[in-house]
């Protein structure tokens, strides 16, 4: 966290609905929940609304690097203001020329947008205490006094009402109704994917052939979701948040999209000159163990070695650690496996974020030639999904997550309700099994599939 920070106490709020509904009449909201990995403090959930600066770069064919001028002038106000937002999964491929030209770029696409915070609420779970922040130096016209006195006003607020949904939320929903889901053909209910049942399954075989012809040794491959819902985003958002209780959890509102992220990955948390990891690879359902335990261990162990060397690159020579290894973590009804590596470095955000970008666990091994199997495969581009969630702090430091379990949705082209995309996918290895590897994409979608029912 930041110092010289003012900051006053405020009534703390435990519900993430109560929290959310600060967007309700604001343009611009930003919802991010930190977490020290690996420690036995709580999360602290931080909240803004209100109107604020934000910053964005979009790719353009015509000038292709215009959006990184945008991004470095960013950065150099992350150096006096928190900033919220996200990162696209192509980010961290467009600052080489020579590489341009591995993935599928929307042209007019959105490589980052964050919005500057000039105050926030922190809602600190451990020690169950509110607190109201100012950033250091922001200056407060009337408006900006006015505002942030109608945002303590609704915090003060005894009772606020919560959402209603008028959607069922009930246990009965459950995998069998995303299978059907998931099976959509376009033009048939609300929602499909790129790829039916089959086409996705004939795909993963194709990889299985690479992997046999020794191209490469993992890859994470996935596919998109698309669908129209009249269920609200901070709804939806809040409902998964109630449900997964997501580590990472993520939500912001734009004027033209909002972001809900159900993350429980961390991509990067930097902490003073500590930067730490938590990759997850390795999924399954219930309990496991002989020969199908040993694929996720070896799934698992090839992205921590990959996550190493990406941290080796930034961090002083022989501090890269691995702190915790193959540890089973539960997020609804999948567990994964999971582990924490940490080195210290004294780089700045930006060296640390184009020499790591993106994240281990949603490439493959080796990474480079991954990455170009990838844009072969799949039929879009990643964007959001994959990218990374989070805040960036003055001092420096920052947290981001995976934007895995995450969606996008806009206003719908009728304007009667809203458009949601997301992903889904897995790693795929020499032993996988393509119809196991459906199963557990159907898995991995169902629960933000079912919130939108």
């Amino acid at each position: 966290m930041i110092t010289k920070l003012q900051t006053f106490s405020a009534p703390y709020i435990a519900e993430t609905q109560r929290l959310v509904r600060l967007s309700e009449e604001q343009e611009t909201a930003a919802f991010v929940r930190t977490r020290n990995s690996g420690a036995e403090d709580g999360a602290v959930d931080i909240v803004f609304c209100g109107p604020a600066v934000i910053h964005e770069g979009r790719y353009f064919q015509d000038r292709p690097t215009e959006w990184i001028k945008q991004y470095h002038a960013m950065l150099e106000r992350a150096m006096l203001v928190p900033l919220a937002g996200y990162f696209a999964y192509e980010f961290g491929y467009q600052f080489e020329e020579s590489r341009w030209n591995e993935l599928p770029i929307a042209n007019g696409q959105v490589m980052f947008r964050f919005a500057e915070l000039p105050y926030w609420y922190e809602a600190d779970h451990k020690a169950r205490v509110g607190r109201i922040c100012i950033a250091p130096g922001t200056t407060h016209n009337g408006i900006q006094n006015s505002l942030l006195q109608k945002f303590c006003a609704f915090i003060e607020c005894a009772s606020p009402r919560l959402f209603q949904s008028g959607n069922d939320r009930s246990s009965s929903n459950n995998l069998a109704a995303s299978k059907v889901a998931m099976q959509m053909s376009p033009g048939q209910g609300n929602g499909c994917w790129d790829r039916d049942e089959a086409g996705y399954i004939h795909t993963v075989e194709h990889i299985l052939e690479d992997i046999r012809d020794g191209r490469y040794y993992e890859i994470n491959f996935t596919q998109r979701y698309s669908a129209t819902s009249s269920a609200a985003p901070p709804h939806v958002f809040s409902a998964l948040v109630e449900s997964l209780s997501p580590d990472y959890a993520a939500y912001f509102k734009f004027a033209d999209e909002h972001v809900i992220s159900a993350s429980p990955e961390l991509f990067l948390r930097k902490t003073g000159q500590t930067v730490q990891t938590c990759p997850i690879k390795g999924s399954f359902v219930g309990s496991v163990s002989g020969s199908e335990w040993e694929k996720l261990k070896a799934e698992h162990i090839m992205v921590v070695d990959l996550a190493r060397n990406d941290l080796g690159r930034i961090c002083n020579s022989g501090w890269v650690r691995v702190e915790e290894q193959c540890y089973v973590r539960k997020f609804g009804r999948l567990s994964h496996l999971e582990s924490r590596i940490a080195g210290d470095t004294t780089h700045t955000a930006g060296e640390i974020l184009r020499s790591t970008l993106p994240a281990a666990s949603i490439t493959g091994m080796p990474k480079v030639i991954t990455v170009q199997a990838i844009a072969n495969y799949e039929r879009s581009p990643r964007g959001l999904y994959t990218g990374n969630c989070g805040i960036l702090w003055p001092d420096g430091g920052f947290q981001l997550n995976v934007a895995i379990r995450t969606m996008r949705a806009e206003t719908s082209a009728d304007g009667c309700g809203w458009r949601y995309t997301l992903g889904a996918g897995g790693a795929i290895v020499a032993d996988s099994d393509p119809e196991q590897e459906y199963r557990e994409c159907v898995a991995k979608a169902e629960p933000l599939i079912r919130h939108l029912q």
